[in-house]
């Protein structure tokens, strides 16, 4: 877009149930205006209370004009974080980043969840990787999807396991699995780059 047409890419939040939530600013450096004319977009932190700026939390909307089926503080299941004051002016609340669902996050030895950094920065340092997904299967059996041109030596692979345990802070190193085309998209249509797939009741006191 920038090279063929001179134009800037701008992004829009949206969902089936809702529409468009939040429409990324165009002189906002990134900020996304919720539609407050239309919805009151709330960000929960864990305890219920609402997020501040810089905070992550989960996503609950009011659509205020559907008369027919309204929705009424509606958990969406995503998460995102909440925004400064929009150097625009216009004054609409804003989102500062859309982290995606739930199912997003990494689940911690106390049962704690926090969205995951796995170190894909320092990935280049080792192997020249094309793609990658991380998958919690527990705890700590964590596994590296990776897609390269080539096969991966032992030394790599173990490298590349070291990076991710570092960088989520667990009890083992990431298992490498290698693969030579691309990755597949969720059923939704989106890649998601972490994956937990630890259900409800393995989690430490059963926590949802």
């Amino acid at each position: 877009m920038r090279t063929r047409f001179g134009r800037e890419i701008e992004d829009n939040y949206s969902s089936q149930e809702i529409g468009v939530i939040a429409l990324q600013c165009p002189a906002g450096d990134g900020l996304y205006h919720t539609m407050a004319e239309s919805l009151v977009v709330e960000v929960l932190a864990e305890d219920g209370r609402p997020c501040g700026a810089g905070e992550v939390g989960r996503v609950v909307v009011t659509d205020l004009h559907n008369f027919a089926s309204p929705l009424v503080r509606y958990e969406i299941g995503d998460w995102a974080e909440v925004g400064p004051p929009c150097p625009c002016g216009r004054g609409l609340p804003t989102l500062a980043r859309i982290l995606g669902r739930e199912r997003n996050l990494l689940v911690k030895a106390d049962g704690s969840r926090n969205w995951p950094l796995v170190g894909f920065h320092r990935f280049d340092q080792v192997a020249p990787v094309q793609q990658y997904q991380v998958v919690q299967h527990g705890i700590d059996d964590i596994e590296l999807k990776v897609v390269t041109a080539g096969p991966l030596g032992d030394a790599e692979c173990a490298a590349l396991g070291a990076i991710v345990q570092k960088a989520l802070g667990v009890g083992a190193p990431a298992r490498v699995t290698q693969q030579r085309t691309p990755l597949p998209n969720a059923r939704g249509g989106k890649f998601e780059e972490f994956v937990c797939r630890i259900g409800a009741d393995a989690l430490p006191g059963g926590r949802p």
